[in-house]
């Protein structure tokens, strides 16, 4: 057999072996590092779950990032942020964070702490922006009086929220920092153990709210703050 051969026969075991190790069917995860999320997103992106172990971060959000693409979260999906970062959904992108109930989606900081990251801002009326089955958690660490929550809607954006979790905010939980900010949807939501208010929103945002929703344990004031603002 030629040298030549026996190269070719190596390299075809090294391969079968990689494509081994990557095989999902027996459970096992392929050693792969998270994905880095930084800068600014203008193409389509989907973030899909790489890895079968939910306790596995399959991102990591290092500093801002801006979506000026629309940006879709799959099911069982976990991002972690690190020290200060922040997604910001600008006014051309949008953000679909969509899981399920045996799949729920995490956002959460790199460490357990209060106020670890910033927040996700939407500045995007885009419909698409969705947060369902999501577990947003160790947020509102930023000191901006515009995005003083985890989550926050800014300005004339919008955005649904379902069946999510909010826990662990140094500010407030889910923030409207607008008069013309819309809620498309707001059922089923636990907020929980956030510095200040679990919900902060303007008068004109108050038919968005109903009983399905609970904000009354561990806050600051287990209460929904109401901002004044000019109603015609």
């Amino acid at each position: 057999m030629t040298l030549r051969n026996l190269f070719l026969l190596g390299l075809m075991a090294l391969l079968f072996a990689a494509c081994d190790s990557d095989d999902d069917g027996n459970g096992v995860d392929p050693i792969l590092e998270p994905i880095v999320l930084s800068g600014t997103q203008t193409e389509p992106l989907v973030l899909e779950n790489l890895f079968n172990d939910p306790l596995l971060p399959d991102y990591i959000v290092n500093g801002t990032f801006r979506i000026d693409g629309p940006v879709t979260v799959e099911p069982g999906v976990r991002i972690v942020m690190r020290a200060n970062s922040r997604i910001d959904v600008r006014s051309s992108g949008s953000f679909s964070a969509v899981g399920t109930v045996d799949q729920p989606i995490f956002i959460q900081g790199e460490q357990n702490a209060r106020g670890f990251w910033d927040y996700i801002g939407f500045q995007s009326n885009n419909p698409n922006n969705r947060l369902e089955h999501c577990v947003i958690s160790n947020g509102g660490g930023s000191t901006l009086s515009s995005f003083p929550g985890s989550v926050v809607v800014r300005d004339n954006a919008q955005v649904g929220m379902r069946n999510s979790i909010i826990t662990e905010s140094a500010r407030n939980g889910f923030v409207v920092n607008g008069n013309n900010g819309l809620i498309s949807a707001f059922e089923n939501n636990s907020i929980s153990n956030c510095d200040q208010h679990p919900i902060r929103i303007r008068f004109t945002q108050i038919e968005a709210m109903n009983e399905s929703n609970d904000f009354t344990s561990g806050n600051g004031f287990n209460q929904i703050r109401v901002d004044g603002n000019t109603v015609d």
